[in-house]
């Protein structure tokens, strides 16, 4: 479990975790520098379980740093499988049982239902796209036969059941997507490896908090754009890519300027400029928005084709 200042949801996710049907055997905690008293609860709570693992990170190092720092240190303990999840999605109590279940069939990497707080599920993608650039890079399936156990092509980390030696044949989880997509880019690489995904409908997650569309971007808007762009740049051919950085361009200045969110559209231009020219890593910090600084337009944490 990755935590970064949300002291009262990580509470929440290890009150569920200690409530599984099934015991953990371990719970590691990636610490990403919290600052709201984390770090003295999780030291506190460590003196009376033994099976929790706390990794102070010392700084922020996003989900995609905290889930590689976790997985490389997990993967060194005596068991078959690693649960990942962040610190703001409540399992229930049969969770781990379902997922348990599903994997025994033969599946390597399993994913929960996520629930959003008025009862709907989150839904899942079953397809990639990297030839319509007019498209998402994920898009339904048609025709999905529906049913408690189906087949998917992408995951978050959030709640999956993985197998340790799926990452041999991945890699560990790419930390320079800082945050999101890093967990995109895993699916893929399961794809690539073979590696088929089930969704195990019965084994349910609640997430703390709505998903909700802001009518501004954000810091985060930023490292979608960003981060949504690199993926194209690895998988999809170089005119789908131009095609659809610009599509993004379009759609995002469009939607700033109907709202005048000028920040915003500071936001998207730096997003595409740096998803072209492939810079990676924490390029923009988490916060309310700076404006633009030439450092981060000129190249500061650019790394070639993964």
């Amino acid at each position: 479990m990755v935590t970064y200042n949300r002291i009262e949801t990580l509470k929440r996710a290890l009150s569920a975790l200690s409530c599984q049907s099934v015991p953990l055997d371990h719970i590691v905690i990636v610490n990403n520098g919290s600052s709201d008293g984390t770090t003295e609860f999780l030291d506190a709570a460590a003196k009376t379980d033994s099976r929790l693992h706390i990794i102070n990170t010392g700084a922020n190092l996003g989900g995609a740093g905290g889930f590689k720092a976790g997985v490389l240190y997990a993967s060194a303990l005596p068991v078959e499988s690693l649960w990942l999840m962040d610190d703001d999605i409540i399992a229930a109590p049969d969770c781990l049982q379902h997922l348990l279940d599903v994997a025994a069939t033969g599946y390597l990497v399993v994913q929960p239902a996520r629930i959003q707080l008025d009862g709907t599920e989150f839904p899942t993608e079953e397809a990639f796209n990297f030839s319509n650039p007019l498209r998402h890079p994920t898009r339904p399936r048609r025709g999905v036969r529906k049913g408690a156990v189906r087949e998917i092509i992408t995951i978050p980390f959030e709640g999956p059941l993985i197998r340790k030696e799926v990452f041999l044949r991945t890699g560990l989880p790419d930390e320079s997507f800082f945050i999101l997509c890093d967990d995109l880019n895993f699916a893929i690489q399961c794809h690539l490896s073979g590696i088929r995904i089930a969704y195990a409908a019965e084994a349910r997650m609640q997430r703390a908090f709505d998903h909700q569309a802001q009518a501004t971007l954000t810091w985060k808007s930023y490292y979608e754009i960003r981060n949504l762009i690199e993926i194209d740049q690895r998988y999809a051919p170089k005119s789908v890519t131009v095609a659809r950085a610009f599509k993004l361009l379009v759609k995002f200045t469009g939607l700033c300027l109907k709202n005048q969110d000028w920040p915003g559209l500071q936001i998207t231009m730096t997003a595409v400029w740096h998803g072209l020219r492939r810079q990676r890593g924490k390029t923009v910090e988490p916060g309310p928005w700076k404006g633009w600084s030439v450092p981060s337009l000129v190249g500061k944490g650019r790394e070639g084709r993964a």
